[in-house]
């Protein structure tokens, strides 16, 4: 192979650390295996004295395969053969791993330094968050009983409104965050430090204050920046009547940029708080007024944006920062402790269960190898012996370490023999902690050649045709720079081509497809599905060539050599694979989830939960059904007949002894023999033997294998074995734990992947994520889904957390009962957005530097694609044509960037020459994407579905019109209720029976919460109101009232009976405060409270069922009428006196002063005569009186 100076470079030089920056395509895995294999040849280094960390097990099985197969080749022509084939015997112990892989050696090799059970095994993450929940749930069940204010404090800021789930999720989610660091407590500790508000006289002083002071400067800059571009457009246009505004918003935000440089905090806000823009002015006569729209719409975007600058940075006044912190500090401190703790018990639960997670591998290995000293991290003797041992340190994807991983290699490497390989632009992976950070450090400081470290930039793609690399550079130079990305894509760090194998002659251009769909978006993605299937036909009809690496030739395309890329999948492949089957292409998505839900794998839980206990209904039934044994409905049927009232293993078990049908008996025999063998073997056997003779013994195996997509089922049923296998390796073992296992498993995380079962020579499209393709590359590729807005669900919470910026925590204002973002959580959720718009336009490069040979990217708007793109152009620097750094930060997708990039590509004649951007632009409508040719469940979007008359025998026919014109004989039988409340009645009696009454057909709605368990509920209604003031009668206790007489003494019962309802939270804070107290006062206090302490007896809110003709609930007769319904309600209140009855109903119900009695009379009656009714049948004892109390006037009225 013919390298290039920068590789050879790269490859041959020592005696420094190494940061090789290498671009997409550029052959890093080349140079490195090239590396390796010279330091075994030439400088006679045994290749188990190489240290070679790479970041996936199968890229360093990759990387073991790659070094064999390269000593190989070199057996045939080398003079010292023997050499080659030790380093071929030696790469078996070589440490050529990932870094988890490498600690777990450290450990595994250093067992009395770690302090750890020799016997342990490193568990899966499902298994871990199983453990992990389970000792939450212990931990925060023992601070609930603590009652500690603080906690409670905790909750009300951080759980939801109904449960603590709020406050686990944080409490899991922070727990994970800081493995990343070498010392997760000293971080903890770091941020209690840094939020006690003491320690600082301005906010500006604090980590936050100088993050928001620093954004202002940049904002501010920005925002003259654009102040400039408008005035420029203004003189451009010929509109002069903005220009003299436009001109003093030029010179106040220079002023204002001056001032708020080295501004304290207090300063900066005064400063901002005193601007403000001088009015527009007038458009002239001659002026263009459709270009001083444009104008005055960009000076207002100007204005918004300065106008949230305050409130979001400052948080409404100078003071509002300290405020928040003052108001948090305590409770950070009891998170922060209670994350310890959890820690601590955490890592108890495993130590019992003798496993670790990969993170504990990590950590155990960082404390075996360094230790601190004065502050300062300094290796062991292990780490000594590790560093005289490795001749050189192999770092592969550098970009994607995190800070706990660089600690422990730079322990044990030699200060000038780490050889670090990786591209900060494909850095992707920060939900894995993953610190781009690291990388750009060195990149920077390595810059600078020294005598122990050197920068070797491989930038020469060897992937792409000459349009794809020039595309992909015209992109990013527009959009990538420090400001926007971290880094800059200036000209040094374009990809330039190398891939001199290909025809430049051959078109190749790159196609940005925009789809114009003004209606529903939920059709966009079966519109791009089509468009992209039928961008694949035509690529096959035109007879599209590849170039065939292994053949080193060109042929045509073929299915494989295609991708369709997305950001995110899941909810799109199965549209994809329908449109894609209706049009004859091939598809394959791995997703995620199926595994529990899959056939195969529900049947063989089914019967490992037999072999546990066979008394089990729906298993044995999922069994004996299955295609296991086959057993038909009819013949479920015969043996649930032959003896109903018991077990269906009973039932089972007699048809075998007596059943009449012999073929059946034989047949239960059969499946009772596997079954018994099974258990029995039970009693010896693991977990995962069980499950491999179970779909052995009963052929199932291979059944599963010749059905239709029979790889991947085969494959799922592997994977279960596999998880059984290293479930079994635990020390909680057996069936039953097993299937405990799985079911937890199940709820707490949904579902899990299926297997893969694809293989590199399956002739399919692949459909799949960008992060899954990184590494990857194929010779078309479209990135689809482009118009999809990033995902912000980081901020949306009310905790956030940052790698430099620390924990952004919400205030709980206990006087106000609300919870609100502090300023310091506004701060850390800005970076945090910025992080990750980085992030995602790094995935937009890994993404677009898949293809090879053709490269098409779709996407879809609500408008007009020319009028979308002058939008687009508005956001462009108005000289250089450029986006502006202000919208590409504000850009919310891929489709945003691609577009604001190529905003002015080949308009009016322009061209980018020195990248060779070859790019095309179309746009389509839903009605030119071959409407006619989608599949129905598409086209119905567009029209219904057409029947066609077609001739039919005229008897079917007659037979189907009385099957589907069948009516219910008693259809008006359906419009009376089986049951009906007390109130329901008294609405029927007062009804206008003109129209029919349909009780069935009413409406119903439901709150997601009930008001007593919603905080943001505020205003309480007067319905509620009357229910409170119930509840409070409810729980008077007589005994106690008997001998209160005055007001003040009844007052302070009341205020102490609605205390402790709140205690026990029968009610809100807000609900009691909205009690009517002076109501139940004054009936306590009332002769008709008193006659009711003297009763014999008294009961409250009593239920009640009785059954009633519908005809004289209606008050009238028809065909119905003798039919029986059910009424319900609750008594307020009855007591006996001499062995009678009193009832009393209580109403908080506004009522005229005038005609009172008649009123409730008239509105009652029904209600009353129903509870007399009810109570004589209940207690046998005539109601000899009955009443409404009208609480809001002490009055009682004789019903």
């Amino acid at each position: 192979m013919a390298w290039t100076d920068e590789q050879l470079e790269a490859i041959n030089h020592r005696g420094k650390n190494l940061l090789v920056a290498a671009a997409a395509g550029s052959g890093k895995t080349s140079v490195l295996v090239e590396r390796i294999i010279k330091r075994i040849l030439d400088d006679n280094i045994d290749v188990d004295k190489l240290l070679i960390v790479t970041f996936t097990r199968d890229a360093a099985s990759e990387m073991k395969e790659r070094i064999y197969a390269s000593i190989q080749s070199r057996l045939k022509d080398s003079d010292n053969p023997r050499r080659l084939l030790e380093q071929q015997a030696l790469l078996s112990k070589a440490h050529i791993s990932t870094i988890s892989s490498f600690c777990q050696y450290v450990v595994k090799s250093n067992f009395r330094e770690s302090g750890i059970d020799s016997s342990f095994r490193v568990a899966d993450d499902n298994e871990t968050l199983l453990i992990k929940e389970e000792v939450l749930d212990d931990v925060l069940e023992k601070w609930y009983e603590k009652k500690d204010p603080h906690f409670h404090n905790l909750v009300e800021t951080y759980g939801g409104s109904k449960t603590d789930d709020n406050l686990k999720s944080i409490i899991l989610n922070l727990h994970s965050f800081i493995q990343s660091f070498p010392y997760p407590f000293e971080w903890l500790d770091e941020q209690k430090k840094i939020l006690n508000p003491k320690r600082y006289k301005d906010f500006g002083e604090t980590i936050w204050g100088k993050e928001a002071l620093e954004y202002l400067e940049i904002t501010l800059e920005s925002l003259l920046s654009e102040a400039k571009r408008t005035k420029a457009m203004a003189e451009e246009f010929g509109v002069s009547g903005y220009l003299d505004a436009l001109g003093i918003d030029v010179e106040m935000l220079g002023d204002l940029c001056s001032m708020c440089k080295n501004a304290s905090w207090e300063e900066a806000f005064e400063i901002m708080n005193s601007f403000s823009f001088v009015r527009l002015g007038r458009v002239g006569k001659e002026d263009d007024r459709e270009k001083a729209v444009l104008i005055k719409k960009r000076r207002d975007t100007l204005k918004k944006e300065l106008g949230k600058l305050v409130s979001e940075i400052f948080g409404g006044s100078k003071d509002a920062a300290m405020k928040d912190m003052e108001l948090v500090y305590k409770d950070i401190r009891r998170l922060v402790w209670l994350v310890k703790y959890f820690h601590l018990k955490f890592q108890n639960a495993k130590k019992e269960r003798k496993i670790f997670d990969f993170s504990d591998m990590d950590h155990i290995a960082l404390n075996i190898l360094a230790k601190k000293e004065n502050g300062r991290i300094v290796p062991t003797d292990v780490a000594l012996k590790l560093r005289e041992k490795f001749e050189e340190i192999y770092i592969d994807e550098y970009q994607d370490t995190n800070l706990t991983q660089e600690t422990i290699l730079q322990v044990i490497a030699r200060g000038n023999n780490i050889f670090h390989v990786g591209d900060v632009k494909q850095s992707i992976y920060s939900f894995r902690q993953a610190r781009p950070d690291l990388f750009l450090n060195k990149y920077h400081e390595y810059s600078v050649n020294t005598e122990k470290n050197k920068l070797v930039r491989l930038y020469k793609n060897f992937r792409s045709r000459r349009d794809v690399v020039g595309s992909v550079n015209y992109i990013f130079s527009r959009i990538m720079n420090e400001k926007t990305a971290e880094m800059d894509y200036v000209e040094s760090e374009y990809l330039n081509y190398g891939a001199t194998y290909y025809d430049d002659a051959y078109n190749s251009e790159c196609e940005l497809l925009i789809i114009e769909n003004k209606d529903s978006t939920k059709e966009n993605t079966y519109l791009e599905a089509m468009l992209i299937a039928s961008k694949i036909r035509k690529l096959f009809e035109d007879g599209f060539m590849v170039y065939d690496k292994r053949e080193k030739t060109m042929r045509k395309i073929q299915y494989k050599d295609i991708v369709i890329l997305m950001r995110s999948v899941s909810e799109k492949a199965d549209i994809f694979r329908q449109v894609f089957a209706s049009c004859g292409i091939p598809l394959y998505y791995e997703g995620k989830g199926g595994f529990f839900a899959s056939l195969e794998i529900s049947v063989v839980l089914a019967f490992l939960s037999l072999i546990d206990n066979p008394l089990q209904d729906i298993p044995l039934i999922t069994v004996l059904r299955s295609p296991m044994f086959e057993f038909s409905d009819a013949e479920i049927s015969l043996i649930r007949l032959h003896k109903k009232d018991c077990l269906f293993y009973e039932a089972l078990l007699e048809y075998a002894e007596s059943g009449y049908a012999e073929s059946l008996r034989e047949k239960i025999n059969e499946f009772l023999n596997v079954l018994g063998m099974l258990r029995d073997k039970s009693v010896i056997s693991s977990t995962a033997e069980l499950v491999w003779d179970i779909v052995t013994i009963t052929g199932y195996y291979t059944y599963v294998g010749l059905m239709e997509d029979g790889g991947r089922k085969q494959a799922n049923l592997r994977l279960l074995f596999e998880k059984a296998a290293s479930f079994d390796e635990g020390s909680h073992k057996g069936i039953y734990r097993f299937l405990n296992y799985m079911e937890n498993l199940k709820k707490k995380k949904g579902d899990l992947s299926e297997a893969s079962a694809i293989s590199e020579g399956m002739d399919v499209v692949r459909i799949m994520t960008i992060h899954k393709s990184k590494g990857l590359e194929f010779p078309v590729v479209f990135l689809a889904n482009t118009a999809q807005e990033f995902n912000t669900q980081d901020v949306k919470g009310r905790f956030v957390r940052h790698k430099t910026l620390g924990i952004g925590p919400s205030c709980f204002d206990r006087e106000n009962m609300v919870v609100y973002p502090s300023v310091m959580k506004e701060i850390v959720e800005r970076r945090i957005i910025h992080d990750n718009k980085a992030e995602e336009m790094r995935i937009l490069y890994v993404g677009l530097t898949r293809a090879r040979e053709k490269l098409i990217v779709t996407g879809s708007i609500k408008e007009d694609c020319e009028n979308w793109f002058q939008n687009i152009r508005m956001k462009c620097d108005f000289e250089t044509l450029s986006p502006v750094n202000f919208s590409i930060l504000e850009s919310k997708s891929f489709l945003e960037w691609i577009a604001m990039s190529l905003a002015y590509h080949h308009l009016n004649g322009r061209k980018d020459e020195k990248t060779a951007c070859n790019w095309i632009i179309q746009s389509y409508t839903k009605d030119e994407i071959e409407i006619d040719k989608l599949p129905d469940f598409v086209a119905s979007f567009e029209k219904k579905e057409e029947v066609l008359e077609e001739d039919v025998d005229e008897k079917i026919h007659e037979k189907v019109s009385e099957i589907l014109g069948y009516e219910y004989p008693c259809q008006t039988l359906s419009t009376v209720p089986s049951k009906v409340s007390v109130t329901e009645v008294k609405r029927l009696m007062e009804e206008d029976f003109e129209d029919e009454f349909d009780l069935m057909n009413r409406e119903v709605s439901f709150k997601e919460l009930p008001d007593f368990m919603d905080e943001k509920t505020k205003d309480v209604s007067h319905a509620l109101k009357g229910t409170l003031l119930h509840a409070c009668l409810q729980q008077i206790d007589f005994n106690a009232v008997r001998n209160i007489e005055s007001e003040e003494d009844a007052k302070a019962y009341v205020d102490s009976l609605i205390d402790n309802m709140l205690k026990k939270r029968f009610m809100t804070e807000v609900q009691a405060k909205a009690i009517e107290r002076k109501l139940v006062v004054l009936f306590i206090l009332s002769p008709f409270a008193k006659r009711i302490m003297q009763a014999d007896r008294v009961e409250r809110e009593v239920p009640f069922t009785i059954i009633k003709k519908w005809g004289e609930l209606l008050g009238k007769r028809d065909e119905h009428a003798d039919e029986n319904v059910a009424v319900q309600g609750i008594i307020d209140c009855y007591f006996e006196e001499d062995g009678e009855i009193v009832v009393v109903d209580f109403k908080s119900d506004y009522i005229p002063q005038k005609n009172m009695m008649e009123v409730v009379v008239n509105r009652y009656k029904i209600q009353i005569d129903l509870y007399k009714e009810a109570l004589e049948k209940i207690t046998g004892r005539k109601v000899k009186e009955s009443y409404i109390y009208l609480l809001r006037y002490g009055e009682i009225i004789s019903m």
